[in-house]
């Protein structure tokens, strides 16, 4: 049997303010490349602002693929994350560009990587019955099925509570897809703590400028207040301050303070993968982070 070489993949993860966006885009372009975006609300049609889409110009100078490919209230899995992305990596191999990974959400990173499928089998009827029944009456059927699962979340985050209350339900997959077979190079790119933590001040102060609460108010009036992305960070304070939760300052303080938050956790996450190169995208590098991560990609 003939050898086949693996497919050659470039990811670059790291926290949000660490500047992966601009330096994977910048990266692209030297390697001839092609961005399949690993971030989870990004995603998500209409959520442009609160989820620091690419902008236009950035999409039109590098394809960017997983952007815009679901609805705000359509279920994605992990197993749909890991179709979606391998079947684009797939068109761009075939097309003879390079493939690079590029984003935050790190369990999307690790279920490509390693075949994770995201737990139970899916059930249509199952979940048209549950999305049918009341919240509170939801809730008490995951405490009473899973109670420590139950006593994590917020009473509230259905979408959370849902997926608790299948994956007690289903029959898990028997076993894991095989992994994907990729030749990869890890890249994660950080920066001190205190620079991160002046980028995402400055991040969500342009959002809001942006129109993030205009943003929110539009998605509240078509799709459900619980559903996935408007229970991300950003949107949830939003839509907090349209209910009258929340006053302009503290608006602005809740998103940097669950941001910082949530760049927390993802140093934690990737300061365990296995074989990350770390890049200090505020060091001096000679002829920057791009191009020192594309000529290592190519040696």
């Amino acid at each position: 049997m003939p050898f086949e070489a693996k497919p050659r993949l470039l990811i670059i993860g790291g926290p949000t303010g660490a500047g992966k966006s601009a330096i994977a885009a910048e990266a692209a372009r030297l390697l001839d490349g092609e961005i399949v975006s690993a971030d989870s609300v990004q995603l998500y049609r209409h959520c442009d602002i609160g989820s620091a889409k690419p902008d236009a110009a950035m999409r039109r100078a590098v394809p960017h693929h997983l952007i815009d490919v679901a609805e705000p209230d359509q279920p994605f899995t992990l197993a749909d994350f890991r179709a979606a992305a391998a079947d684009a990596i797939d068109g761009i191999v075939a097309r003879g560009k390079t493939p690079i990974v590029c984003g935050g959400t790190g369990l999307y990173i690790k279920a490509l990587l390693e075949g994770l499928h995201g737990g139970a089998q899916s059930d249509p009827a199952l979940r048209e019955e549950l999305l049918r029944m009341p919240l509170p009456q939801l809730y008490a059927r995951l405490q009473t099925l899973h109670p420590a699962r139950a006593a994590a979340l917020h009473p509230n985050d259905r979408h959370r509570i849902l997926r608790g209350v299948e994956n007690a339900l289903l029959p898990k997959n028997a076993a894991p897809p095989a992994p994907a077979a990729y030749d990869f190079v890890f890249f994660i790119i950080a920066a001190p703590r205190g620079i991160i933590y002046r980028r995402i001040e400055e991040r969500v102060d342009a959002m809001l400028a942006r129109g993030l609460v205009e943003e929110t108010k539009a998605l509240l009036a078509r799709y459900p207040a619980d559903c996935k992305p408007l229970m991300s960070v950003g949107y949830r304070q939003a839509a907090m301050y349209l209910r009258g939760g929340l006053d302009a300052e503290a608006l602005a303080n809740e998103i940097k303070k669950a941001t910082r938050h949530y760049a927390k956790r993802q140093i934690t996450w990737f300061s365990a993968v296995r074989g990350g190169i770390w890049i200090n995208a505020d060091a001096p590098i000679t002829g920057g982070a791009a191009a020192f991560i594309a000529d290592y990609f190519k040696h």
